[in-house]
């Protein structure tokens, strides 16, 4: 009996599979037909031919704008702007650290590069003989800060930024905690 459900679940499991994959490709084909593309579809072709994608020239249009609004004048370097850009122009720097410093000034920057280095210096004066857990969490870390949240706003959103600050603050924890610190005291 448990043979013939398990045989039974498994031709369900390709036919649903086999009728996914035949929509998806439907799909592909009248895509192509009426002149649009999914989203990743011909990225690589573009790359081949030497062309920019679409999305990356928007991204870079984005990060002009905004860091064109930053150095407007020294007022906006140092404070900022008064009112974010309007919804229709523009939602999102898609890099937190142009977003904080177009909306706050380059000055609302410095505690978090201030903190940044301060792990960075942390984590050099124990290269070599930090567990393998606290290397990966530190790798987290700066991909978190630095990586992803110069391509998203990964800091300013709700829970991608209380993951990130969690992290980080674990990581400070561990790297303050470490022999090397509980012998220079």
């Amino acid at each position: 009996m448990q043979a013939i459900i398990l045989f039974g679940v498994a031709i369900f499991g390709v036919q649903a599979y086999l009728s996914v994959m035949g929509n998806l490709i439907i799909n592909n084909q009248t895509s192509k037909a009426i002149g649009g593309a999914y989203q990743y579809l011909g990225k690589f072709q573009l790359l081949e031919k030497g062309e920019t994608p679409r999305n990356v020239q928007d991204r870079i249009g984005d990060w002009s704008l905004y860091g064109h609004g930053i150095i407007e004048s020294v007022k906006t370097a140092f404070i900022g702007h008064p009112a974010p850009f309007p919804r229709e122009v523009k939602t999102s720097a898609h890099n937190w650290y142009l977003d904080m410093a177009y909306n706050f000034g380059l000055i609302s920057l410095l505690p978090v590069l201030l903190l940044l280095i301060y792990t960075l210096n942390l984590l050099w004066q124990g290269r070599g003989e930090w567990p393998p857990g606290t290397v990966w969490l530190a790798a987290i870390v700066l991909y978190l800060t630095v990586v992803d949240s110069n391509l998203k706003v990964t800091l300013r959103q709700p829970y991608p930024g209380i993951f990130a600050y969690f992290l980080w603050g674990m990581l400070l924890s561990r790297l303050k905690r470490s022999p090397l610190n509980l012998e220079s005291r």
